[in-house]
């Protein structure tokens, strides 16, 4: 049986996260394994606004929402006794999320499990990730109005 030791658990510091942290947190004390958090700064709204002050000043407050998002991973996984590292990363998040699940056993994610207009408008990160990453992913379903 496949052993899932190192969990790789992407967030969006969202509240719809949360149960898939709480989920990849459990699963690694259970198993005796470790998680990474990973938040990636989605640079693909940028390309096309030209590098200036506003744009330095975005990425800062990107970087500290990334922080904040990672941080409480960062907790619960302390408070369990789960040993937890946290990577910031900026790029493509259905590109840079199945990379990092090379060093992976398991990505644990949350799907909001859109459809229909939706999907298509909003494009699914999670559909992307099951199709690219080199390890099992585990999706946590989440109902959209909660969040």
């Amino acid at each position: 049986m496949q052993e899932y030791k190192k969990i790789l658990i992407p967030t969006d510091g969202s509240p719809f996260t949360s149960k898939a942290i709480e989920k990849g947190i459990s699963l690694a004390k259970l198993v005796g394994g470790e998680v990474t958090a990973l938040y990636v700064i989605d640079e693909r709204s940028f390309h096309l606004v030209p590098k200036d002050h506003m744009i330095s000043s975005m990425m800062s407050m990107l970087e500290q929402e990334a922080q904040e998002a990672l941080d409480i991973v960062k907790m619960q996984a302390e408070e369990s006794g789960v040993p937890v590292k946290t990577i910031t990363k900026e790029g493509n998040p259905t590109q840079i999320i199945p990379e990092l699940g090379k060093e992976h056993d398991l990505i644990i994610m949350a799907t909001h499990g859109r459809s229909g207009l939706d999907k298509v408008l909003l494009g699914s990160i999670a559909e992307s990730v099951i199709h690219h990453a080199p390890c099992p992913v585990l999706l946590i379903k989440v109902d959209p109005s909660q969040g």
